[in-house]
């Protein structure tokens, strides 16, 4: 009982034990978002190992009319940081779920996207069953044998284009284009999160707070009648 109330305290703005089934409040046609930043990797991998496993047998009782726990419109998961949910060379929850996803989940009505800035470390029997990719700028050639094992529409001569690639360019290929695609994506304007983090911007800002509270210390101390 003590781990279960620690367990509710420590993760409380993301569970609640009340809530039942986080598949019952998916809204169809919107952007359902989990954020799984506040928590830690095995935290993550048995929350997202829990969310498809159910997915996948709701599913399959909508699809075979079982009078069950049903999930009564097809959904696509959007992983990511998926090198962390599907590790190439190691075994966790998730990645066992995410495997039968990618191999089973079309068939019940089920997409699934996989996301990640390190190719190499993502599960190659997942992202072999990928039927499309976008590939942004990729420089090492161990991430650039990864992605090409794993497609095969990847031709050499692709491969060696994507260290040229600028921010923002792509080739796109699979079954969404009838030929490998250069393409050019338009950056957003609007809010951004991960971005990298302004350095100086930052020790600025610090610094700025340093002087200010020096400048408020040596204000107090001057109304006391003390000097230095």
């Amino acid at each position: 009982m003590n781990k279960v109330e620690d367990l509710q305290e420590k993760y409380s703005n993301l569970f609640d034990i009340n809530k039942g089934n986080i598949l019952n409040d998916i809204q169809m046609g919107k952007a359902n978002v989990l954020d799984l930043s506040q928590t830690d990797e095995f935290v993550a991998e048995v929350i997202v190992s829990h969310i498809l496993r159910n997915s996948l047998q709701y599913r399959k009782n909508a699809v075979h009319k079982v009078e069950n726990k049903t999930l009564d419109f097809p959904v696509f998961f959007v992983l990511e940081e998926a090198h962390i949910l599907a590790p190439n060379k190691r075994d966790n929850a998730s990645k066992k779920w995410i495997q039968r996803i990618a191999r089973e989940g079309r068939k019940f009505g089920l997409g699934l996207c996989l996301v990640s800035q390190s190719p190499k470390t993502v599960d190659h029997d997942a992202l072999s069953q990928m039927n499309n990719m976008i590939i942004l700028r990729l420089v090492e050639p161990e991430d650039q044998r990864h992605v090409q094992s794993a497609s095969e529409s990847l031709s050499e001569d692709l491969v060696k284009q994507l260290p040229s690639l600028n921010v923002g360019e792509a080739i796109v290929l699979g079954l969404m284009t009838k030929v490998p695609t250069l393409v050019k994506i338009d950056e957003f304007k609007g809010r951004r999160h991960g971005g990298d983090i302004d350095i100086i911007g930052e020790l600025s800002k610090y610094q700025d707070k340093e002087d200010e509270e020096l400048k408020k210390q040596e204000e107090v101390s001057s109304n006391l009648g003390l000097y230095y």
